[in-house]
């Protein structure tokens, strides 16, 4: 808002700073602030503070508290020339919407001769941004600038019966303003009227009908209070915005009304002899109540950091009007001036102290806390842990939506009623809640493949199922390459996989025959003799294996796709952060090969349990040397060699030690039927 600077002077006895300066000070204590020139001061009034400060008044309260100088309130005294008919016999008011019009007064003035304003009046209009019209609308304007309360004027002989009637419009009512824009109303919109037509939009604009003209010799004037939601809502119906609709958007005192229409009746009086009545009619069923507040001395020292002294704090708040009706050592209650609408608790008044006081004069402080370390979610760091693994492995993260459609289900064999649904899909497209990681990731693989043959993807999610009309939700971890040869690529998963669980320190990690669970996965999702369980003991907790080749042609991808999936649960509950550590033996280890000769279905793994079982101690390590099956080998069975590295903590082994250890494990091969070779 613009402020006259020569205005505001006069509202103080002392010489106000210079422009410039003033502006520093208002923006270093209040509101940003700007000298335009000499003459006129920009002020960014925030809306909190626009009850009071879009007026001269409330700006010379602020500047006055700021500076500690006393401020000359405006003189609202009826002088001789009042005491004409009394208001109550010209005009009746009627106020049928009291929610709101929460406060409404008028007066009559007689003897009115309209005119031009004084150069005065019409000078600190134009340095307020106000355009003057004649003396009667713009001692309304001058009077709403210098109190903040709006004021209308009404031609007192264009009102029909001589009644106002404060109501809500009528459903297409027209309304003619005084720029002759034309609305047509409806019943949500707050009017006065007289007993036929609406005069005004309450607290908006004036209307054609009762306008002040040079024929007009008696008026009656509004002050009325209307309430920040009606006003605020013709805005949003018409785009119709004033300076009156701004300060009643914002919320006023309500004392202020009678205010401003004494201050009104001074001026006029004053300025052009007009004959105000003594009295007014004023509607005002319920009258604000002064806010009390109790405010702590201590709570202040704590809130802010500063050490004020109480006759500092005593000062500030009656300069800003405040009064201290009872005072303790620690505790004061505080009466808030009607017009600081904004005051709602001690933490208010202790924002205005310290606000006055100098927020350059409070001293920085460290804070002083309790840093207390956050409860470690260990879900989280696995997640970390594996995703790191995995990608320093060579695989890529990718993040699908949780969602498939009906042609997936049909095309990875799910039943209807293993599979969640959702009630209000947001298309056809996310019709359920993905069973298993590896629906998505291998549509992911079949757009992929368009781009590289190399696919080396990983995911982490949800997977979502229904099992005797209870829906299940558990967490996941799945994982696809892409190879030409399907057993070279299931070694380079099973190789993933197991370093993966090295990583998180699960040693007990071993491969079984797939047998189909379809409680768990789709047994249709596999090829039927390249797929095995992952267990970590005698727990099964995922797979690993072959995608089954209906699904790599249906996707159109050539290369053999192999996957592995994990109950992501499990998993983390089996991670440990702790590795038993195993000192490196310094005495020399012995090797020995062994060949036995095993039905083509024995296990190899099953072999080497047996030889470390047997061997206890002493094996350090067995490797895979060859399998072969061929001449000199029966029908159904196969050659498997395997060196055995034999090797003690605490001292040399001897041929006869090693001897008599590989003698123990021949006899226990022998024991299970197996054929040692020479």
């Amino acid at each position: 808002m613009k402020f006259s600077y020569s205005w505001l002077q006069s509202f103080f006895v002392t010489k106000l700073p210079s422009p410039q300066k003033l502006a520093e000070a208002l923006t270093q204590r209040i509101f940003e602030t700007e000298a335009l020139s000499k003459k006129v001061l920009e002020v960014d009034v925030l809306p909190n503070r626009a009850a009071e400060c879009l007026s001269y008044l409330g700006l010379a309260r602020e500047i006055g508290a700021i500076l500690g100088q006393k401020y000359k309130n405006l003189d609202c005294r009826l002088n001789r020339r009042s005491g004409g008919k009394k208001t109550s016999e010209a005009i009746e008011v009627k106020v049928q919407n009291t929610s709101d019009c929460q406060r409404y007064s008028a007066r009559l003035i007689e003897d009115i001769e309209v005119k031009e304003s004084p150069s005065f009046i019409k000078e600190r209009l134009q340095e307020s941004g106000l355009r003057p019209i004649n003396n009667i609308v713009d001692l309304a304007n001058y009077v709403m600038l210098e109190t903040g309360q709006p004021l209308h004027v009404f031609d007192l002989d264009k009102i029909e019966e001589k009644k106002l009637i404060i109501r809500q419009a009528r459903e297409e009512e027209v309304f003619t303003t005084l720029d002759d824009e034309t609305y047509s109303l409806d019943k949500e919109v707050l009017v006065i009227a007289d007993v036929n037509d609406p005069l005004a939009i309450a607290g908006v604009k004036g209307g054609k009908k009762a306008e002040i003209t040079r024929s007009t010799k008696r008026i009656i004037v509004e002050s009325a209070n209307f309430s920040r939601a009606s006003v605020r809502g013709i805005w949003k119906k018409f785009g119709l915005r004033t300076d009156a609709s701004w300060r009643f958007e914002n919320g006023l005192d309500l004392d202020l009304v009678k205010t401003a229409q004494d201050r009104f009746s001074n001026l006029v009086t004053e300025l052009y002899q007009a004959t105000p009545a003594l009295d007014i009619v004023d509607f005002y069923p319920s009258p604000a109540v002064k806010q009390t507040i109790s405010f702590s001395l201590e709570y202040l020292e704590k809130l802010s950091g500063a050490k004020i002294k109480n006759t500092q704090v005593l000062s500030i708040l009656k300069r800003l009007g405040f009064q201290v009706i009872k005072k303790s050592t620690k505790q004061w209650k505080v009466t808030v001036p009607s017009w600081r609408l904004d005051i709602l608790g001690q933490e208010d008044i202790i924002e205005e102290v310290v606000r006055l006081y100098g927020y350059e004069n409070i001293s920085s402080q460290a804070s002083m806390v309790n840093l207390i370390p956050p409860v470690k979610n260990w879900n989280q760091f696995w997640e970390k842990e594996i995703k790191n693994t995995l990608i320093k492995l060579g695989l890529s993260e990718v993040c699908n939506y949780s969602f498939i459609n009906e042609e997936q289900r049909k095309l990875f064999s799910y039943a209807p009623e293993e599979m969640v649904e959702i009630v209000n899909p947001v298309s056809q497209q996310q019709r359920y809640l993905r069973p298993s990681l590896l629906v998505n990731l291998l549509m992911a693989a079949k757009e992929n493949r368009k781009h590289s043959p190399d696919l080396k993807f990983f995911e982490i999610g949800k997977v979502f199922n229904q099992q005797s009309h209870q829906y299940l939700e558990k967490s996941s971890l799945a994982g696809i390459l892409s190879s030409a040869d399907s057993s070279q690529g299931f070694y380079r998963l099973k190789g993933i996989v197991e370093q993966l669980f090295s990583s998180l320190v699960i040693n007990d990690l071993w491969f079984d025959n797939y047998q189909a669970t379809p409680e768990d996965f789709s047994k249709a999702m596999w090829h039927p003799s390249r797929v095995a369980e992952i267990k970590v003991g005698d727990k099964e907790i995922g797979f690993l294996g072959e995608i089954h080749p209906r699904l790599e042609d249906a996707l159109k991808i050539p290369e053999h796709v192999l996957a592995f999936t994990v109950d992501l649960e499990s998993l983390i509950r089996l991670a440990s952060t702790e590795q038993e550590y195993k000192p490196v033996s310094s005495y020399p280890a012995a090797k020995r090969d062994l060949s036995v000769i095993v039905p083509a279905s024995t296990k190899i793994g099953k072999i080497i349990e047996e030889i470390n079982h047997v061997g206890g101690p002493f094996i350090r390590d067995i490797d895979l040397v060859e399998i072969y099956q061929g001449e000199a080998i029966p029908q159904g069975k196969q050659s498997v060699t395997l060196r055995i590295y034999f090797q003690a903590q605490d001292h040399t082994l001897q041929t006869g030690e090693i001897s008599g250890w590989q003698t123990k494990i021949i006899n226990s091969l022998q024991q299970k039927g197996w054929i040692i070779k020479d």
